[in-house]
């Protein structure tokens, strides 16, 4: 079924099913960037030979990937300059300009904002995640164990270009993804960072939720009484908790009733932490962005 889900327009795919592990942190990347370089550097030995083109936020477009273009974030982390209001890196393995893959990196650090945030997201095939489930939970914990992360979440997702020629019809897509397959994340960076200080985006197969939100929702011992006999692991990390809803990950295919009730009682338990501060982003039936789309798939797992 996976398989089938290809999102082409003239022959260009606009959109990619990925395996993603995204991560968020609140405050300034500065006072958390011994674990963003350890995530970071991690990512880059997995996927570092594959990527072909970069772009940052003072740029229109992809350029060509370069010794320098991946030094950019341990240089902007280290540096004695001026801090900017905005770091943005993205990482594609496309060998197309200005077009998203399989295999990608994200990074972004607002610090101008009155409560500063910000998130790396490492991009990989679903097969990463397929073939084993396991492997691709302890590439999670592996990825985040230096970092004292906010919240984060892991699974089926998508990749696409928000400021691309196809990001119109990538949102609309995405409308009607959400209704069918509500457990792919549907990922806008820079609108989830503005909700982050005030709770988590929402579940996934697997979902982070860090030592400063961990108490709201009863600390590990109250998730495990909240979860016992519901296939759901919660397994303690070094800066929060890391639940696992199910054996493996699923889209959630509505309409083959796949119902997914151990990301119902994650999301549930955790719906009291979850931001409601979120912009919206997702298209409607008519195409245009509202709040309800966006609202009725961020709550989806909430009961």
């Amino acid at each position: 079924m996976n398989k089938k889900l290809v999102f082409k327009k003239d022959g260009i795919e606009y959109m990619h099913l990925c395996a993603d592990i995204t991560v968020y942190w609140t405050g300034s990347v500065f006072s958390h960037k011994e674990g963003v370089l350890s995530f970071y550097h991690q990512a880059i030995d997995l996927i570092g030979k594959e990527l072909k083109h970069y772009e940052t936020e003072e740029m229109q477009g992809t350029r060509p990937i370069d010794k320098d273009a991946l030094d950019l974030i341990p240089s902007w982390l280290t540096s004695s300059e001026e801090q900017r209001e905005t770091y943005m890196l993205k990482l594609e393995s496309n060998s197309v300009r200005n077009l998203p893959s399989d295999t990608a990196f994200d990074f972004w650090a607002v610090e101008y904002a009155e409560e500063p945030a910000g998130a790396v997201r490492l991009i990989l095939p679903v097969t990463w995640m397929e073939r084993s489930p396991r492997h691709f939970f302890d590439l999670t914990k592996k990825l985040v164990n230096a970092m004292d992360f906010h919240s984060g979440h892991a699974g089926f997702a998508l990749n696409w270009d928000y400021k691309g020629d196809y990001a119109s019809l990538a949102r609309r897509e995405m409308g009607v993804l959400s209704r069918r397959f509500p457990s792919i994340d549907l990922p806008d960076l820079a609108c989830t960072l503005i909700a982050i200080p005030a709770g988590i985006k929402r579940v996934n197969w697997l979902t982070l939720i860090g030592n400063g939100l961990l108490g709201s929702v009863g600390g590990l011992d109250g998730l495990g009484r909240e979860f016992s006999g519901h296939d759901i692991l919660v397994e303690q990390l070094a800066h929060g908790v890391i639940i696992m809803a199910g054996e493996q990950a699923s889209v959630g295919d509505v309409n083959r009733q796949e119902t997914l009730p151990a990301l119902h009682n994650v999301g549930r338990v955790l719906s009291r932490i979850r931001s409601r501060d979120h912009p919206p982003f997702i298209a409607n039936a008519s195409g245009d962005v509202d709040d309800e789309t966006t609202e009725d798939w961020l709550a989806y797992f909430d009961e």
